[in-house]
């Protein structure tokens, strides 16, 4: 877990995304009424109105607090003084705290879920274009846009790292990263990696691109809507040295979803992204 001085600029990251897209659907609210002109037309991806519409903004809010709430609890730092002692941790207490995470996570997705389809009323296939494009060109376009967010992700965080030198010299890796170079337990690498590779990229497409992203969008405009929820992804993740990285990699995958209207198109990039992370780390061990 994170250090003091990481979690308060994380903390600060949130609560500034939260205020500015409170001020942001203010403003942009108000110049659509005074300046009604194409240059604010808001077409983009986003949750459709309807049924309880005004139900999203508290729901994004609470999608925003479940998923930062390790931010913002002292656990994280009682466990950031334990962690020199993490090697000492069983395989099977690993395997229980990965498992834990999974249920969590989808119990996020199921929550959202059921909240589009009991509450709003609608199908949450549909609200995220899943049926747009069929696995195999969503698949395809994945691949084309992974290129470009692999070699400028991999720039920012060459980058992002010889600026942090100096400023974090004790800046480490991430504590899932750590353990899945350190682990010599099979089961735990291939728990890790089904959450990295498929939990992950489901759970965080459908809330920071899907629902965060899309509620954000209705009220604002594509570039501030992307900004906030690339921001919000970066923060969640819990881990100074990559928020950069994360950050562009969050913008990446908002472009995507906005060129082609499907969800599964950065959800497929999400894995691929993650996938080929993995397969570095035991390349970098050999």
């Amino acid at each position: 877990m994170p250090d003091a001085t990481t979690l308060a600029v994380l903390q600060d990251v949130v609560c500034i995304c939260v205020l500015a897209a409170l001020i942001g659907a203010g403003v942009y609210t108000a110049l659509r009424s005074m300046v009604p002109v194409a240059l604010l037309k808001n077409q983009g991806r986003r949750i459709a109105q309807g049924t309880n519409e005004w139900l999203d903004v508290p729901m994004a809010f609470l999608i925003v607090a479940l998923m930062a709430g390790s931010l913002f609890t002292t656990k994280g730092l009682e466990k950031s003084v334990v962690g020199e002692t993490a090697k000492a941790v069983s395989d099977l207490t690993h395997l229980q705290n990965v498992a834990g995470s999974v249920v969590i996570t989808l119990a996020y997705v199921a929550l959202l879920i059921g909240y589009l389809r009991a509450v709003r009323e609608c199908d949450p296939a549909e609200v995220f274009g899943l049926r747009r494009l069929t696995v195999k060109k969503a698949l395809m376009k994945a691949l084309i846009w992974i290129v470009p967010a692999v070699i400028v992700v991999m720039a920012v965080a060459v980058l992002s790292d010889r600026w942090l030198e100096g400023l974090l010299p004790d800046n480490d890796k991430q504590a899932v990263v750590k353990l899945l170079e350190d682990t010599k337990s099979p089961l735990v690498k291939m728990a890790m990696t089904f959450m990295a590779v498929i939990v992950a990229p489901l759970a965080e497409e459908i809330m920071f691109r899907g629902f965060i992203f899309g509620v954000l969008r209705r009220y604002t405009d594509t570039v501030f809507a992307g900004l906030i929820s690339a921001l919000l992804f970066a923060a969640v993740h819990v881990h100074l040295g990559s928020f950069l990285p994360l950050f562009v990699l969050g913008l990446f995958f908002v472009m995507a979803y906005e060129a082609t209207g499907c969800l599964l198109v950065s959800m497929f990039m999400h894995a691929l992204f993650n996938a080929g992370q993995i397969v570095m780390m035991q390349f970098d061990k050999s």
